[in-house]
């Protein structure tokens, strides 16, 4: 049998098997990995340790193929040639944008990918938009094994990471850091509104339904939320007609309402949207509240429906949680512990 024989064997009988190994063959070879730190890093040099070398580290830990870095530096300890201490050195030097350009780079290629993809395709969110989905995430506590971390009474938390969802293409597409473990979602929500576009659908849960941030959106940016409604973050809003029974949808009863609210002399007036639950949350809530500008011609029931997506990003962190190992709870330190993050989620 020749090689073309053979290449053709596994193209007609395992295609997605050897597609996925011809993807991540490119997504983690040498040349990439450090063409992206030479193209992002500031302050940070290459020096002796290559970027491309720690990434493959990582990338055993995040696979679940060693359970450590110091496992994974074993098995690699032959071709680095530097010492382990080096090796987090350079882990916790890895700065932010680096973090964030392994996964917005990787979605930018594998969206191209999606694209070209023949065959049927699930329907979109919300047809004739852009959507994202964002949730905030702290990334669970670590061990005290650093210097720095063993006066400290409870688990350190080493970063907080906004990920961006696009629901259609099953895609993390892009992710906002902090290496501030306790930081509030509001204190990011900058950095979320200069990612949207014109025409633009986010959704979301109550941390990113500030005043704030929906008249930026809708007047400042031109593009659309489906927001939580959270009484703390909007409490003067008013009623501007009474509250109509719209239908049903899965586990609950929908009902619509026109509101409005003024932040900084400017007003809204967004769509209140009430799903009132069959069966009561987790946390005792009897009814979600969701706030949109989305147009009228956008019906209450498709964006009660677009919400509930939102749990298709829970669903992702439960799959990096379960199949991938992306919290290192040894990792004390914040870029370290946000290059897991990022490596998993670029997986």
């Amino acid at each position: 049998m020749t090689v073309d024989e053979l290449l053709d064997r596994f193209k007609n009988e395992c295609p997605v098997a050897m597609g996925t190994r011809l993807v991540l063959n490119h997504l983690l070879s040498d040349e990439r990995m450090d063409t992206l730190f030479a193209t992002h890093a500031g302050s940070q040099r290459c020096g002796e340790l290559l970027f491309s070398s720690v990434a493959d580290i990582m990338a055993c830990v995040a696979l679940n193929i060693k359970p450590s870095v110091n496992a994974a530096y074993k098995k690699h300890k032959e071709k680095l040639k530097v010492s382990v201490t080096s090796v987090y050195n350079k882990l916790q030097g890895i700065e932010t944008q680096v973090s964030r350009a392994l996964v917005s780079e990787t979605a930018a290629e594998l969206s191209q990918l999606w694209d070209h993809l023949e065959g049927p395709k699930p329907p979109p969110v919300l047809s004739g938009y852009k959507t994202r989905i964002i949730d905030g995430n702290h990334l669970a506590g670590t061990e005290h094994r650093i210097k720095e971390l063993r006066t400290l009474g409870a688990a350190a938390l080493p970063g907080t990471t906004i990920p961006i969802l696009d629901p259609d293409k099953k895609l993390l597409v892009d992710v906002i850091l902090s290496r501030d473990g306790h930081a509030n979602e509001a204190t990011l929500h900058p950095e979320i509104l200069e990612l949207v576009e014109k025409g633009d659908v986010w959704i979301g849960d109550r941390h990113f339904a500030s005043q704030k941030m929906m008249t930026t959106i809708a007047l400042d940016k031109k593009a659309f939320f489906v927001f939580r409604h959270s009484k703390g973050l909007l409490p003067n809003w008013e009623s501007q007609g009474e509250r109509r029974k719209i239908g049903r949808c899965d586990g609950g009863t929908i009902y619509e309402q026109k509101i409005a609210f003024t932040y900084q002399g400017r007003t809204i007036c967004p769509r209140r949207v009430t799903i009132e639950l069959d069966t009561p949350t987790r946390k005792g809530d009897t009814a979600v509240h969701v706030l949109t500008n989305l147009p009228s011609r956008v019906s209450a029931k498709s964006v009660a429906n677009a919400y509930r997506k939102r749990w298709n990003i829970e669903t992702a962190f439960q799959h990096l949680a379960t199949t991938l190992n992306s919290e290192i709870n040894t990792l004390g330190y914040p870029q370290a512990a946000l290059f897991s993050f990022c490596m998993s989620m670029m997986m």
